[in-house]
């Protein structure tokens, strides 16, 4: 249940992000949702302490390492070119307004 409202609240940022203003490309924006994607099917037994090797654990933890380092890179780019300061100031105009 944990995972599904963490999956929901990623895809609620993700979607954030394909703001005109903050200027994402959809070829980056469809890997992020990927990776909230993911977050349904992690669990607490992903590291068990058993013996039994299971691919499937093995490609999860790597597509969300691997999209984790995504996220991490789009997001320092972001606020590198203060296009996050800018959407909260157009943000902000517009709560002015109403």
């Amino acid at each position: 249940m944990v995972a599904s409202y963490v999956a929901v609240g990623m895809a609620f940022f993700f979607g954030t992000l394909d703001s005109h203003y903050l200027k994402v490309p959809r070829i980056i924006l469809a890997p992020l949702y990927l990776y909230a994607v993911i977050q349904l099917f992690w669990d607490q037994n992903t590291f068990a302490n058993n013996q039994t090797f299971l691919p499937e654990r093995v490609t999860i933890f790597s597509m969300a390492l691997i999209l984790k380092f995504v996220i991490f890179l789009v997001l320092s780019k972001l606020i590198r070119h203060e296009r996050f300061r800018e959407y909260f100031v157009i943000a902000e105009k517009g709560l002015r307004l109403n």
